[in-house]
């Protein structure tokens, strides 16, 4: 129920973009793009990661106040985030047309805060088994959402998507409090107390958790905000087009196939011999149809682009060939992601975002590049990473079996 839930929760969006292209100019996407991915990265840190481990004491009342330590956290973190976003405004001036985004500069901390809060209300419902309610949660911001995005687009507002993506933030919150409070039928008062008592035992999550969390999260984001830098808005409309098209529904199918790689791995993980079987079997079913996905991308992009969202998105098309590489090998790769986790080698994988990350900061130095240009060594950059990704995954699933065979 939960992933049938997350999967129509983000077909909206995806059902929804041809409209959306549309009504929405390409600067008004590059704006929205600044706006989403500051909350993407911020939002991962709102709580320290406190909210990981609400589902982990026994007693709900000590979830609860866990519930009420990460709200407390993120109210903080969002005061302070929204101070800086004022003080570091000089810097941003740097960014092309930051004028017309500087308007929506505090919906960031306040989307942040939704973010933080929910997570931690969302927790506290995984803990209760509440799966039904969680997806029904997604399904109703997406379509609150949606419904925004239409009002405000006939209203013409350029800010109308930033506007509808916080509605459904709250909406979703508000709706996860009460089906919160209303689950377990009884109500706990906040006990600072214990909340200082739980947040030193689960200190770990906090001081171990939090950077490389925000490292990987930067790392995503970052190609976002370097397009808007060095070019502006309207080409990161464009390039933000490409990944809500391709990125998203490929993110949907990766963590899919990912969960249910990691269910099926977790039960075979100490044989070796089945488990190398079942990560050949899918990895050779996602090539075959990762080529088929690249061959569409390479030869249909432009046309499928200028079609379906109109004449003026061609551009994104472009774009899309040139990325269209990183998109199949993630589509490929990324579910095994999870190979580190069944295995017990997060620590690799640790090691491997610090890398990733580091040299997407690295693309600054490109800044004077023309845009096609520095979309070819993003993407370059993106192949040798994924490569060398894969090339740890068969390390991490081989490696064992080798042993025992010698």
């Amino acid at each position: 129920m939960l992933m049938t839930g997350t999967a129509l929760a983000q077909l909206i969006p995806l059902l929804m973009s041809p409209y959306l292209s549309r009504v929405y100019s390409p600067s008004a996407f590059g704006m929205f793009g600044l706006y989403f991915n500051a909350v993407s990265m911020l939002g991962v840190i709102m709580s320290l990661r406190y909210e990981l481990c609400i589902v982990l004491p026994e007693k709900d009342e000590d979830s609860m106040q866990l519930v009420y330590l990460c709200t407390g956290i993120a109210f903080a973190n969002s005061l302070i985030i929204l101070i800086i976003s004022y003080v570091s405004s000089f810097w941003l001036s740097n960014l092309s047309d930051y004028h017309l985004f500087k308007k929506y500069i505090w919906t960031i901390p306040v989307s942040a805060l939704f973010v933080g809060i929910y997570q931690a209300f969302n927790y506290y419902l995984t803990k209760g088994k509440a799966f039904r309610a969680s997806a029904i949660n997604r399904v109703v911001q997406k379509s609150a959402e949606g419904v925004c995005n239409i009002g405000f687009g006939q209203l013409q507002w350029s800010g109308g998507l930033i506007w509808s993506d916080m509605a459904g933030r709250f909406l979703v919150l508000i709706t996860a409090v009460f089906q919160s409070f209303r689950m377990k039928g009884r109500f706990f008062l906040p006990d600072f107390r214990k909340m200082k008592e739980l947040s030193y035992r689960y200190r770990s999550f906090a001081l171990n958790g939090t950077i490389p969390a925000f490292f990987n999260a930067v790392s995503l984001a970052l190609p976002v905000y370097y397009i808007s830098w060095f070019f502006d808005t309207e080409v990161a409309g464009q390039f933000n087009l490409s990944r809500m098209v391709l990125a998203a529904p490929i993110s949907i199918i990766t963590v899919n196939i990912g969960q249910v790689l990691m269910q099926r791995m977790s039960e075979i993980k100490n044989d070796e011999k089945a488990f190398r079987s079942l990560f050949m079997n899918v990895f050779r079913v996602l090539a075959v149809l990762g080529g088929i996905l690249l061959l569409i991308l390479v030869f249909f992009s432009v046309p499928i682009f200028g079609f379906v969202f109109g004449n003026v998105w061609k551009y994104a098309g472009k774009m899309t060939i040139i990325l269209s590489i990183s998109y199949v090998l993630r589509f490929i790769i990324g579910p095994f992601g999870v190979v580190f986790t069944v295995k017990e080698e997060v620590k690799t994988l640790a090691i491997w975002q610090i890398a990733y990350g580091t040299c997407i900061g690295l693309l600054y130095v490109f800044r004077d590049m023309e845009v096609t240009s520095f979309l070819w060594i993003f993407t370059g950059v993106e192949v040798v990473f994924l490569l060398v990704f894969f090339l740890l995954v068969l390390r991490t699933v081989f490696r064992k079996v080798n042993t025992v065979e010698n």
